[in-house]
């Protein structure tokens, strides 16, 4: 099931047209969010309670994953989702039209 916020995360990359997978196995162990797979790109949505209070090791040793793999990480936290939903949508949108 969905969490709210990543409802509407998606709904704004969808409004934006953005190519996306959602929670792709990755890295053996890892479902990340979305997938921006042609650049490269991977897009988490962070519930405030669960990921700064109780996961914050495994959100680091999912991050050194990535970045060994050639990867980018985007956080966004689940008050910055509600608040500027649009905001976070522009910029992922910027990031991937700049890697073609």
């Amino acid at each position: 099931k969905m969490t709210s916020i990543e409802c509407s995360l998606r709904d704004q990359f969808r409004k934006r047209r953005l190519r996306f997978e959602m929670h792709k196995t990755m890295f053996r162990r890892f479902q990340p969010d979305f997938v921006f797979e042609a650049v490269k790109l991977i897009v988490q949505a962070d519930g405030d309670y669960w990921h700064r209070q109780l996961k914050p090791g495994r959100d680091a040793r999912f991050n050194e994953a990535a970045k060994a793999g050639g990867w980018t990480v985007w956080r966004f936290a689940e008050t910055e989702i509600k608040q500027h939903p649009e905001a976070c949508g522009r910029a992922v949108a910027r990031f991937v039209r700049s890697h073609p």
